[in-house]
């Protein structure tokens, strides 16, 4: 349960830090990308380790799939799902919480992250560099940068990827594990 609340808080890395002078504004949710921007149906199986502070890390299993028009993110822990968070068709999300706690922000902003690392983006919202056909880094302007490794024949996204979150400070090292097109 620790590791889903921890894939949660960090995956999202949308708290600011603490301030004691006034209180924190709610954040409006992250505009999402359509979930049939990515046009091909998949199952990733991922490691996940989050790194965040003064040297605190977290590593836990996660499973990302696109099916039938719906985008989902699953959180595992080593009881079972922690959480699913699901962006569907019509643009809708739907957050399931088996964590036991509640989250301090909207759990779109972890699907937010997972589109910055996946999702193809219009060349004026990102600086993209590509080698040898494949991508290897992707910076969005004052929120992310990203770097691609490990690129293998055949696989539709590098066995890791680094996001570093430039406003917040938090690192995700995505390591892909298993990956499959669905029909």
């Amino acid at each position: 349960m620790r590791s889903a609340l921890a894939l949660a808080l960090l995956l999202a890395g949308c708290c600011p830090p603490a301030t004691t002078t006034r209180a924190a504004r709610p954040r409006p949710e992250p505009a999402l990308r359509p979930v049939g921007d990515l046009p091909y149906d998949f199952f990733w199986r991922q490691r996940v380790t989050a790194r965040w502070g003064d040297g605190r890390s977290q590593t836990f299993d996660a499973v990302l799939q696109k099916h039938r028009g719906t985008l989902r993110l699953v959180g595992l822990s080593p009881l079972g799902v922690g959480f699913v968070i699901e962006l569907r068709a019509d643009g809708t999300t739907h957050f399931q919480n088996r964590t036991g706690r509640r989250l301090p922000f909207a759990p779109s902003y972890m699907l937010a992250d997972v589109q910055r690392a996946f999702y193809p983006w219009p060349s004026d919202r990102v600086q993209e560099r590509h080698k040898d056909g494949h991508l290897v880094e992707r910076t969005f302007r004052g929120k992310a940068h990203i770097t691609y490794h490990d690129w293998r024949p055949g696989n539709d996204a590098a066995r890791r990827v680094v996001v570093h979150h430039l406003r917040y400070g938090y690192v995700l090292v995505i390591e892909t594990t298993e990956q499959k097109r669905l029909p």
